[in-house]
């Protein structure tokens, strides 16, 4: 808490060190979470209270109790002091500092009226008040600065000094949390804040300027919204304007309530009728009024609903600028956030704890489970939600979050499935169903040293959830910055080798062996863990997808098939797996057998224990269906199935882009029908396909709800500056950073503010904590798309705060296409060590410039670390050949056609080594190709 000098010597010191604050925070996004987070809760409370009616009588008599004191006693002389004769005896009250007693104002920034909360400050000052302002408009954190937030008043704490204070609310505090037990007389400013307040046992006041303002919510509904006035002990309506209250006086207006429940999943309590003729009264605001109700006995309030609350519980080791994204999509969602921080050499626990997060050191023992259950034990609330650093609660998540928690028939949920979205490139995805909400028992315990589990402690009921995260851990660059297939393939040895566990870690070290390419080990792996994993499992059912992946990328449709025929025999109805197949027909040719496969399993419920992906049997079952015709030629029918996906989720990226290239005259009117918010999937793929103009319609249809489609419309056209201006509108993070770096490449003045902190790394140059890496370089490919040269030099400098900045730069030109310059930056890389990914892009880039010692050299040394590619084992022989090693050439050729199969281009150099062998052979020495 601050005095008001040191808040102002504290504000003083922020205005000239803004370049080296970390931590910039759009206030009007975190206002929007911070509001969401206060209805969601009242959300619960009203869908839960059964005492309704009680609160309603309360709250009526309350209101004719002050109706009948206002009716003899004078309230309106500025200058009243409420006498002890006359007003109600003050029951169980604790004294403050101060003769006019001690005031929170609360929350006043949700409801807009930080002016009117000030002069309610200044009133109650001026009569010998002690007040306080609990508000998340000003951060109190020297490292944490709120972007366009109100300025604090000044003048307040200059003229008032202790008896006024500024109680700040971190990101991720409650107003609750940072009220003392007996806080005295509190003013709530924000109708949904009466929950909350009630459910900490808070007697409070509501201060309304406008009853229609009060009174609307984008996530309650209007009967909703007026329940919640019946919370409060009083209602006062105070004036717009600053410093000008209306009057003291009798009852001026009166609210109203229809008390229906709203229609849902949750039926309305029993006992919970009330009148619909009910009325509750407001009244004028004047200081004179507040004191007088200051001192009165409110009515017993009824027992609040149990509302469920949740922790947060995160594991986390350099996650620095990677962290902050994820704390802050917790606002709406988190009661109280843990985190264990393992021993992070950056940042991490400064920004955690800024942002109002507990912190604990908790080391690290190579074991997962330990850490996550070291979190668990220190979680306080009801229900236990845990999260990596490096995943974040979607928008579309927040506002359903809670009420997912909702009991069904008077039982709560244990435990819920929630929807992680996985990056796996660039716009790649790829859901999965994870147990991460569960209820904070001693026995609901993480197991497994990596791959940790939660799901075989869970005893209750445990249901499938529309939450979903995503997950940008495994996306190519985040995963190369940390090398988390490398740590992961060491523990799940490490503890494949104990023997404890030993299906579930062959499976796990399978999809590792998947992860980085080696089918061949990951194959058997698989299959033994699937054969050994109990029957009815989600490991299980993980192990059969992988498998199905891992023979896939051999091209082996036939296994593929044998072991969905030997499958479906004991669960035909595994829907997502055969969906899964279904992809390789299709892309194998085989669009008629993808048809049938789809159709038989459809027919079947999925298995009880297996909770299935969102739209395995909707618009992803569709959208396969539609491809099959598609490979049929069936185009009628294909159209008839990607309406129906479309008609099931509008926004779906791979319906969207394989709408525009079958069918692109009617990609806009299909859209607008069936109702989508965004069209980039659309767009892109129309600017990919070359028809500018219809990809300029599509964008400026859905400009109020996608702006950033516009801009990658302008992008493309190259004009940078309209570019930027229509990603800086955008709410995407990527849009936003996309929009300042445009802004600097176009801006005359390269000066301009900038408050990414990814694009302040590229321009000051400066070393980006550890956390920041996988977005840094993604900026950097940014820069190297648009042309942006001098500014990605100046931002490689930023890279230095990894270990292997050349490796990352190396990688990153490769990819780009600028071979020459990727070489240098990754034969740098390559005397810090070596890695399979340098050797495979080494080999490449020496395959091209026709250097074929060096090509098989590297491809060589990297067959120690997996097996070669099909396209890398092509080279290799063709770089043996060119050599003259045909012997050499030929049993690589012959170990790759065992791997992989035979397939046209393997015949073809087969055929040429033949005669190559067949001249050695007559000449006596090997001939180059």
């Amino acid at each position: 808490m601050l005095c008001g000098c040191c808040y102002l010597t504290y504000r003083a010191a922020c205005a000239q060190r803004k370049e080296d604050v970390e931590m910039l925070i759009d206030f009007e996004s975190y206002l929007a979470d911070a509001k969401l987070k206060e209805e969601a809760v009242a959300g619960v409370f009203l869908r839960l209270d059964k005492n309704a009616e009680s609160r309603v009588t309360r709250a009526v008599r309350q209101d004719r109790r002050l109706s009948q004191h206002l009716s003899t006693v004078p309230l309106n002389v500025a200058s009243y002091e409420p006498d002890e004769s006359s007003r109600p005896a003050a029951e169980g009250k604790t004294s403050s500092p101060g003769k006019g007693g001690q005031f929170w104002l609360v929350g006043p920034e949700l409801a807009g009226m930080m002016e009117e909360a000030c002069y309610i400050a200044e009133t109650l000052l001026e009569r010998g008040c002690r007040v306080n302002l609990l508000t998340r408009a000003f951060s109190g954190d020297e490292e944490l600065v709120l972007k366009d937030a109100p300025e604090p008043p000044a003048s307040l704490l200059a003229r008032y000094g202790d008896s006024f204070r500024i109680v700040p609310v971190k990101p991720l505090e409650g107003y609750t949390r940072r009220l003392p037990p007996k806080p005295g007389t509190v003013i709530s400013f924000f109708p949904p804040l009466s929950p909350a307040l009630t459910l900490a046992g808070v007697p409070h006041f509501l201060v309304v300027k406008d009853l229609e303002d009060a009174l609307s919510s984008k996530t309650l509904s209007r009967d909703e919204t007026e329940r919640l006035v019946f919370l409060p002990d009083y209602v006062l309506l105070i004036a717009p304007q600053q410093g000008s209250p209306r009057h003291d006086g009798p009852v001026q207006t009166q609210l109203s309530l229809e008390a229906r429940y709203p229609s849902g999943e949750t039926p309305r309590p029993e006992g919970a009728a009330v009148s619909r003729q009910t009325r509750r009264a407001a009244f004028p605001f004047s200081p004179s009024l507040l004191l007088f109700l200051s001192n009165g006995r409110p009515l017993p309030v009824p027992p609040p609903p149990q509302v469920p609350d949740v922790s947060a519980c995160i594991i986390a080791k350099d996650e620095e600028g990677m962290i902050e994204d994820c704390l802050l999509s917790l606002v709406p969602v988190a009661d109280e956030t843990v985190v264990n921080d393992t021993g992070s050499r950056d940042g991490t626990a400064r920004v955690a704890r800024a942002l109002g997060a507990t912190v604990f050191s908790g080391g690290w023992e190579d074991d997962f489970s330990k850490a996550r259950n070291a979190c668990i034990e220190r979680a306080s609330c009801m229900y236990v939600f845990s999260i990596d650093a490096d995943e974040r609660v979607t928008p579309e998540s927040k506002p359903v979050f809670k009420r997912s928690l909702l009991p069904k028939e008077g039982i709560y949920p244990h435990a819920l499935l929630v929807s992680v979205k996985n990056i796996l490139g660039e716009g790649v995805e790829k859901d999965c169903q994870l147990l991460r909400v569960h209820l904070n028992r001693p026995s609901y315990r993480y197991s497994g040293r990596v791959h940790e589990q939660i799901f075989p402690s869970i005893k209750g009921p445990i249901v499938t959830s529309p939450i979903t995260l995503e997950h940008l851990g495994y996306g190519s660059l985040v995963s190369r910055s940390k090398d988390k297939r490398r740590r992961n393939i060491l523990l799940v040895g490490e503890a494949l080798e104990s023997g404890e566990n030993r299906a579930y870690y062959q499976f796990q070290l399978g999809v590792e062996m998947k992860n980085t390419g080696n089918f061949a080990e990951a194959i058997p792996l698989l299959q033994s863990a699937f054969k050994s994993l109990h029957a009815a499992s989600h490991a299980m059912f993980f192990a059969a997808l992988a498998l199905v992946e891992s023979y896939a990328s051999l091209g082996k449709v036939d296994e593929i098939l044998a072991f969905w025929n030997e499958v479906k025999r004991e669960f035909p109805g595994l829907l997502e797996l055969a969906e899964t197949i279904a992809e390789v027909l299709i892309g194998a040719g085989r669009a008629g057998e993808a048809r049938t496969l789809l159709e038989e399993a459809a027919k079947f419920p999925p298995p009880s224990w297996l909770a299935e992906t969102d739209g395995v049997r909707t618009f992803t079952l569709d959208l396969l269906l539609a491809r099959s015709y598609l490979g049929s030629d069936d185009k009628e029918r294909a159209l008839f199935h990607i309406t129906r996906s479309l008609n099931s989720n509008p926004d779906h990226p791979p319906a969207q882009r394989l709408l525009v290239r079958v069918w692109p005259d009617k990609a806009l009117q299909m859209l607008k029908e069936a109702g989508a918010s965004k069209a980039r999937a659309a767009v892109v793929e129309s600017l990919q396909m070359g028809a500018w103009e219809s990809a300029l319609r599509l964008a400026q249809e859905f400009a109020g709800t996608d702006p950033g489609a516009l801009g990658e419309v302008y992008l493309a056209r190259r004009e940078f500056a309209e570019a930027s201006r229509w990603f800086l509108r955008s709410g995407e993070k990527w849009d936003k950073t996309r929009g300042e770096i445009l802004k600097l490449v176009s801006d005359s003045a390269p000066a301009a503010v900038v408050s990414d902190e990814t694009v302040r790394d590229i321009f000051t140059g400066r070393p980006a904590p550890r956390g920041r890496i996988p977005g840094l370089l993604r900026a950097l490919g940014f820069l190297v798309d648009i042309g942006a040269f001098e500014l990605f030099e100046k931002g490689l400098r930023a890279l230095s705060s990894c270990d292997d900045p050349e490796f990352f730069a190396g990688q990153l030109l490769f990819e780009k296409g600028f071979l020459d310059l990727a070489a240098d930056f990754l034969v740098t890389s390559l005397k810090r060590g070596k890695r399979p990914e340098t050797l495979a892009m080494l080999g490449q880039i020496a395959w091209n410039r026709g250097l074929y010692q060096e090509c098989a050299a590297l491809y060589q040394e990297l067959e120690s670390f997996r097996p070669l590619t099909r396209q890398e084992s092509l080279k290799a022989v063709s770089a043996l050949a060119n050599l003259g090693r045909v012997e050499d050439a030929w049993r690589l050729l012959q170990k790759s056609v065992g791997l992989y199969g035979p397939d046209e281009a393997f015949e073809k150099v087969a055929g040429i080594l033949r005669r190559m062998r067949e001249i050695t052979q007559v000449t006596g020495r090997e001939t180059n190709a």
